[in-house]
């Protein structure tokens, strides 16, 4: 055996005697645990909190505030175009309503001239024509009709009064053909 490894095992065992020797439990000369609970409770509190996370919750409220009184904006003026375009839109029923009238007062008198002035009595070959006349103006009346309605259910259709007003002009000339047939007629009659 070597020098060395013998000086060990006598220091070993005398570490061990020694060891053996000390006290299972010993006390603090003082009280540590509040020291310890202090230090851990220190390292686990503390949170770092960058310098930028503020201004980025400044520029988030700012957003938040912008948006909404940007959408609280463009609501009201979508409110406002809606009522004013729905005013628009009853003002322009209203005229389309007055020009209507106007233009069935017009049509009436027009057509009572010309009635006024046909003579409706059958003569000799004239029974077929005044059938085919009576039922071209009823069915001019059914169109006529069916328009009237149609501009009620639609009133902001700008063909509708101008197939209406078509309607009366062609009913008109179908009345003003018979007027002149019927002088022709007549003036006929007269020789």
């Amino acid at each position: 055996m070597d020098k060395d490894s013998i000086v060990d095992l006598d220091k070993q065992k005398q570490l061990q005697q020694a060891l053996n020797s000390l006290p299972q439990d010993m006390e603090p000369s003082r009280e540590l645990w509040p020291e310890i609970e202090a230090n851990i409770k220190g390292k686990f509190t503390k949170i770092y909190t960058p310098r930028w996370i503020p201004w980025a919750i400044a520029a988030t409220l700012v957003l938040s505030i912008g948006s909404v009184s940007w959408s609280w904006r463009t609501y009201q003026q979508a409110e406002l175009l809606v009522r004013n375009h729905a005013a628009h839109q009853i003002d322009s029923i209203e005229q389309a309503k007055s020009a209507l009238k106007l233009m069935e007062q017009e049509y009436r008198l027009a057509r009572t001239a010309l009635l006024s002035q046909i003579d409706f009595e059958i003569g000799e070959g004239q029974a077929e024509m005044i059938t085919n006349v009576r039922s071209q103006l009823r069915v001019i009346d059914k169109a006529t009709v069916n328009l009237k309605k149609a501009i009620e259910l639609q009133p902001n259709d700008p063909k509708l009064p101008k197939l209406l007003k078509a309607t009366y002009q062609q009913e008109l000339a179908v009345l003003s053909q018979l007027v002149r047939l019927n002088q022709d007629i007549f003036s006929e009659e007269r020789i």
